[in-house]
């Protein structure tokens, strides 16, 4: 769905290469998996996707936010905005520091940011819907930092990011879970 919303940005001459499931080297043996990653001559939109429903509550800076579903059941999910900071830490990490980076998260249409508190000036959060105007907002305020070439070479180097084997993928997981255990 984040695909889509994406390829609407292109009709209008913002032309971007998009990167799904992008498996960057983090810590050790570790990995960080960035959903979305959008190249432009903008910079690098990383973008965390929430396909979550019912209402959303959370600060810029708890560890946890929550989602609460129509029959009152409440869950605990780590802090989205905190996750995309550990995204563009290892993007950053790897294609170097003259590379613009934008964070946004985006939920799914099926919830309500109902109380969602972002300070921050470089973050966003937004539902899914809304991701072509945040895209365009930020296209107007930054000037081009990327020529084509660039823009091309930095798909190439994060694309084999993309092709991780079924053992790395399976070792991500565990990690993340035996983390938050």
């Amino acid at each position: 769905m984040v695909e889509k919303e994406l390829r609407l940005v292109g009709l209008l001459g913002r032309k971007g290469k998009i990167l799904k499931n992008v498996y960057l080297p983090a810590s050790g043996e570790e990995t960080s998996e960035v959903d979305v990653i959008y190249i432009s001559q903008k910079g690098i939109f990383i973008i965390e996707s929430k396909n979550y429903s019912g209402w959303i509550f959370g600060d810029e800076k708890d560890k946890n936010w929550t989602v609460s579903l129509q029959n009152r059941q409440k869950f605990k999910f780590y802090n989205p905005i905190l996750q995309n900071k550990t995204h563009l830490k290892w993007t950053r990490k790897f294609v170097g520091d003259d590379v613009p980076l934008f964070s946004i998260v985006a939920f799914s249409e099926r919830c309500e940011l109902k109380r969602v508190t972002v300070r921050s000036e470089d973050v966003r959060v937004i539902k899914r819907d809304r991701l072509y105007a945040t895209i365009r907002s930020i296209w107007k305020s930054v000037p081009d930092a990327l020529d084509e070439e660039e823009v091309n070479a930095l798909r190439d180097k994060l694309y084999p990011l993309t092709q991780v084997d079924k053992a790395t993928k399976e070792a991500h997981v565990a990690k993340i879970r035996e983390k938050y255990r």
